[in-house]
């Protein structure tokens, strides 16, 4: 059996039996448990599906990902699951020496105030964070505004890392949002460069 519980509690054996699909419609705390003979079996599974504003949304990408890293495919961005170190978990899209530029439709203009974008790092397969993160903000999809940006230098490090790059801004209404990562491109040790983003979360 697997149980499971959405509010934060650890799983028992009273607690809901997964036998479908679970409908979410807000951000909630998942844990859940294998049981054997009415005891818990080995690690717990525990993750927050964080609902925000560019969920399901369509995507259009300038230039797009690499075969070997395509995530979810054109919800990648925009499905909510987040990636983990290991990379080759399927929840990260990746660009070879090139950056990721990308719009969301949200469909109707919307009260935003918030970007975040999702990155890893881990120099040694040469993953390296963005230079420069920057949103953009449209009603038509055709003239866009800036509307903040963060932008990082490389560092050398030997640890591998997640990071959220947040980019906030007074709030506006807008219903196109474009993302661009800047891919470093460059770095002392040559070779290629990798950009790996696993989710763009608008609020």
């Amino acid at each position: 059996d697997i149980r499971y519980t959405l509010d934060g509690s650890a799983p028992e054996i009273a607690s809901l039996k997964y036998l479908n699909p679970i409908n979410l419609t807000e951000t909630t705390n998942i844990k859940a448990s294998l049981f054997e003979n009415d005891q818990p079996v080995g690690k717990v599974f525990n993750k927050t599906i964080k609902f925000h504003k560019g969920i399901g949304k369509k995507v259009v990408y300038k230039g797009i990902y690499s075969d070997s890293y395509q995530g979810a495919g054109e919800f990648g961005m925009v499905n909510s699951l987040r990636g983990t170190k290991n990379f080759h978990d399927g929840q990260w899209q990746a660009w070879l020496d090139k950056d990721m530029e990308v719009v969301i439709d949200l469909e109707k203009d919307t009260a935003i105030h918030e970007v975040t974008v999702g990155s890893m790092e881990n120099q040694g397969p040469g993953i390296y964070f963005p230079s420069k993160v920057s949103v953009l903000v449209s009603h038509d999809g055709e003239t866009f505004q800036e509307v903040g940006n963060i932008k990082r230098a490389y560092a050398k490090s030997g640890a591998s890392e997640l990071k959220d790059f947040v980019i906030q801004f007074d709030e506006l209404q807008a219903r196109f949002v474009k993302v661009i990562a800047t891919n470093l491109k460059t770095i002392p040790s040559g070779g290629g460069v990798w950009l790996f983003v696993d989710e763009i979360l608008i609020d």
